[in-house]
């Protein structure tokens, strides 16, 4: 039982455009229909209405302005159990550095499953959709399937690893890495959640199964597995003879650094290799014909658009984004003009609506040029926040109840729907809670359900039914990257993760001082070994490599003009880095007598001393949807253990953006005030102060 989704089919206009998306679809030219007035938590609704009931040969399609909406409809529909997948936008890399592929996994993931049907609805941004990637005939060519009992030449099955793009490692610790130790091949395949190990007997697959990348101890007994391929480039001996031509020709007519890099390049193109950093830079040359995602869906495809104004918007940016890049890099003389192209254009997209069962979905009237099968006005709004402030709730749901609509409220977790529905009841309000959302059949007018989902609210204009989300809708979503993503990095991988530095960012060296990250370049040693080191720019023409077993001694620059590139850079082989750091040193010192100080006439005066936490500090601890972290039950305990103490507490909590702050403070807030202490909050924002 859906009752959001039972409520939007009982709308009249959801006939109409289901009636009209039959009749375009009837005829040999077909044309988009357009819904206005829709806000988030009802689009949302109509798309898990709409992809269910319209169905095809191929999954439904919803374009995005961006990732972060991709992820909040992705989230929303697989709430309501459809089977949903984002296909990430993945930025191309342009130079020779190494980064991650992990995107490029996803991406080859969510195309895989399109091409065997394993997914409902592909979600992704208007620029991810565009982006060129391996052709549909030759990723459905390059699959290979192995079995148990089959017999597979060991060496052979090696070679055709390596040219899917797999990289053989001592360990298997991530996709699109391979092992063999004697007669056990272990493979992880971008298609799956878990690697496969296999034990040969002979030439032959004696056994199979998945196993844990943490414990490398089977999970579980399988009988085939799918090999696909590990990057979206697939190098062959043509596409590498036509990048290596073009190389050469850019060759001939540099210098100076573009003459080195270019060196580079044709070295790892001469070498062999199929892992080649800077593929992206020639995906055009690469592949014989360009195919993006659009290129996956046949012509009976239900495809959304959503916010289209926006869309346009943010295809100009990056058409002009990669132009400016393409210029750049064509006047440095590392690339040529044929082949600064890594996305198809807009009209692309165009096409593909017009030539599709295709709707478009927006908020406020747009002008999208195209020719219309039906426009359609569906009135909703986005009801006022309410975040945890139960008084304003109470007003609105009492309102809503008064005038005889049916309202919906979701909370986070059990816990606060049973809480709240109580709380509405002991104040007049009929109100039913429900354990599960899918046990909610029927509200009926003026009466109220409480049920647990993560979903956006949404009213329909005149329809008398309004949906409430309580909580914030912000960390919700940042709770859905907070699911996907395994916080699995070592201290090597946070300082070179893209979250924490980037190309151009300032970076401090212990002992050369401030400089320029330029990226991570793989070198060539005297023993004739490559190693990958951090590049680092500094003034004049300094260049220092560091090889990335050192990168202890690198750290991000957090100091003055870090944003606004007004940052001095240090000059490599003086000794002005070594006296500013002994001036620094010296005012440290003098910083850290005062603290002491400080701190010691703070342990002389007495403080409030909180009660050890009791059933009620624990019920609410509780309530939080989410398992804590290892760090945030660590910050908790020693904030709890600090407030017991009889002195004054100081202390900074610090952290990313989307990993528990305020989870952590919240249980602060309530140790004080069962403790008969006022608390202040304090926000830059409004709005997050109403959350």
């Amino acid at each position: 039982m859906n009752i959001i989704v039972d409520r939007i089919r009982k709308l009249n206009e959801y006939g109409q455009i289901r009636k009209t998306l039959a009749e375009a679809r009837a005829r040999a030219r077909r044309c988009p229909i357009e819904i206005n007035g829709m806000c988030e938590g009802a689009a949302d609704a109509f798309l898990a209405a709409l992809t269910c009931d319209e169905k095809s040969d191929f999954p439904s399609l919803v374009i995005t302005p961006d990732d972060k909406s991709a992820a909040r409809i992705c989230e929303a529909l697989l709430s309501f159990g459809i089977k949903a997948d984002v296909y990430p936008t993945r930025e191309p890399v342009l130079y020779n550095m190494i980064s991650s592929h992990d995107t490029e996994h996803e991406r080859l993931s969510v195309l895989m499953k399109i091409l065997h049907g394993e997914t409902d609805v592909v979600i992704s941004a208007c620029d991810a959709s565009l982006s060129y990637t391996m052709p549909r005939e030759l990723l459905h060519k390059d699959v290979r399937t192995l079995s148990v009992g089959g017999e597979y030449e060991l060496e052979e099955l090696l070679l055709f690893l390596v040219s899917l793009g797999y990289v053989r490692t001592d360990l298997v610790d991530g996709k699109g890495q391979f092992s063999v130790r004697g007669g056990i091949l272990d493979i992880f395949s971008p298609k799956y959640d878990f690697p496969v190990r296999m034990e040969f007997f002979g030439d032959e697959i004696d056994q199979m199964g998945f196993f844990d990348i943490l414990t490398q101890r089977k999970t579980e007994q399988i009988q085939s597995v799918d090999i696909t391929p590990a990057r979206e480039i697939l190098i062959d001996e043509n596409g590498r003879a036509a990048v290596i031509d073009v190389v050469s020709e850019l060759l001939k007519k540099a210098d100076g650094d573009a003459k080195i890099t270019l060196s580079r390049e044709l070295s790892y193109l001469t070498d062999g290799t199929n892992d080649v950093p800077f593929a992206d830079k020639y995906i055009g040359l690469f592949y014989p014909y360009h195919e993006c995602l659009l290129d996956y869906f046949g012509g009976d495809t239900v495809a959304f658009a959503v916010e289209t104004t926006s869309i346009s918007e943010r295809l100009k940016a990056v058409e002009w984004h990669y132009s400016e890049s393409v210029k750049q890099l064509v006047e440095e003389g590392l690339l040529s003009k044929k082949c600064g192209a890594f996305m198809k254009d807009k009209s692309a997209l165009d096409a593909f609506l017009c030539g599709n069962n295709a709707v478009l979905m927006n908020n406020f009237v747009s002008s999208s040029g195209m020719k219309l099968a039906g426009l359609f006005s569906i009135r909703t709004r986005t009801p006022p926040s309410v975040g945890s402030n139960f008084e304003t709730l109470l007003e609105d749901v009492r309102m809503s109840s008064l005038s005889g609509a049916e309202t919906l409220i979701l909370c986070k977790n059990e816990a606060e729907a049973s809480s709240l529905g109580e709380m509405l009841s002991d104040s007049g309000i009929p109100t039913a809670y429900y354990k599960t959302y899918s046990s909610v059949e029927q509200i009926g007018e003026g009466r109220v359900a409480v049920t647990p989902l993560s979903f956006y609210g949404f009213e329909l204009i005149g329809e008398k039914f309004v949906c409430f989300s309580v909580g914030d809708s912000g960390e919700r979503r940042r709770s859905f990257y907070r699911r996907k993503r395994k916080d699995e990095r070592t201290s090597k991988e946070k300082i070179l993760s893209y979250a924490d530095l980037e190309v151009g960012d300032y970076v401090v060296h212990t002992f050369h001082g401030i400089g320029k990250y330029l990226g991570i370049e793989s070198v060539l040693g005297y023993d004739g070994v490559r190693t990958d080191h951090i590049k680092i720019q500094y003034a004049g023409s300094g260049i220092l490599f560091v090889p990335c077993e050192k990168i202890d001694n690198v750290s991000k620059y957090i100091g003055a003009h870090s944003d606004d590139g007004g940052v001095k850079l240090s000059k490599l082989g003086g000794g002005e880095w070594e006296r500013t750091k002994s001036r620094v040193k010296s005012e440290v010192k003098s910083m850290a007598k005062e603290l002491i100080a400080l701190y010691a006439e703070r342990l002389r005066k007495p403080g409030f001393a909180c009660l050890p936490d009791d059933d009620l500090q624990r019920q609410f601890e509780q309530t939080f949807e989410y398992e804590e972290t290892e760090g945030q039950l660590q910050a908790a305990g020693e904030i709890k253990a600090d407030m017991e103490k009889p002195v004054p507490m100081d202390r900074l909590l610090c952290g990313d953006v989307g990993f528990g702050k305020t989870e952590v403070a919240l249980r602060a807030a309530f140790k004080a005030v069962e403790n008969g202490k006022q608390v202040a909050i304090l926000v830059p924002t409004t709005i997050l102060a109403m959350q």
